[in-house]
């Protein structure tokens, strides 16, 4: 069996794509749509006669009563039946009529459901896939905040040697260095949170 290959990068309609294909709601709004056109069908179709066919085999065997002679007989007898049978309603008060608008007004009920499950489902994978795209960008700033930091503390640190500054200088970088690595990981946790949304 194959396998079907997730692509390594997933566009905004990749991920609406497979939404539309994945997601329970959409498809079970889908299924009510197609229960209520097949309601519809039903309705329709009941304007049509019925058939009924039937049949009866009965076996009879040891002492019986002939049914042509009205005697007492020892011989084996079958008996086939069979009935045939139909009705048509020709009118019955417009219900027909009326359950075949009711019918017709729940399968556009359902459609514009789905119709409307299919837009929520496609405005939040929107929404989720530009949040992973902020978050990337966010991720990014911080680490280019971390590095900047870093070569400040550096160059503080060179200077701080030389005598040039202070050493409580170097330790609020070396604080702020810190709060930059916190952010940096606390904005990849967001990317990863956000693609797991």
């Amino acid at each position: 069996m194959g396998q079907s290959t997730m692509p390594d990068v997933w566009t905004l309609q990749d991920c609406i794509s497979h939404a539309f294909e994945n997601n329970i709601t959409v498809q079970q709004a889908q299924l009510r749509a197609e229960i209520a056109e097949n309601n519809l069908q039903t309705a329709r179709y009941d304007y049509l006669p019925n058939l009924n066919l039937g049949n009866n085999l009965f076996w009879n065997f040891g002492l019986n009563i002939d049914p042509v002679t009205n005697q007492i007989s020892r011989q084996s007898r079958q008996t086939v039946n069979f009935q045939l049978s139909s009705n048509w309603t020709i009118y019955n008060g417009g219900a027909k009529y009326n359950t075949i608008a009711q019918r017709n007004h729940d399968l556009k009920a359902a459609q514009y459901d789905y119709e409307a499950a299919r837009n929520d489902i496609g405005l939040l994978v929107a929404s989720n896939y530009l949040q992973i795209l902020l978050n990337k960008e966010i991720a990014a700033v911080a680490r280019e905040q971390l590095r900047i930091t870093d070569l400040q503390l550096k160059r503080t640190d060179k200077l701080v040697k030389a005598g040039t500054l202070p050493e409580g200088e170097r330790l609020q970088l070396e604080a702020q260095l810190a709060r930059d690595q916190q952010n940096k990981i606390a904005t990849e946790n967001a990317v990863t949170l956000s693609r797991l949304q």
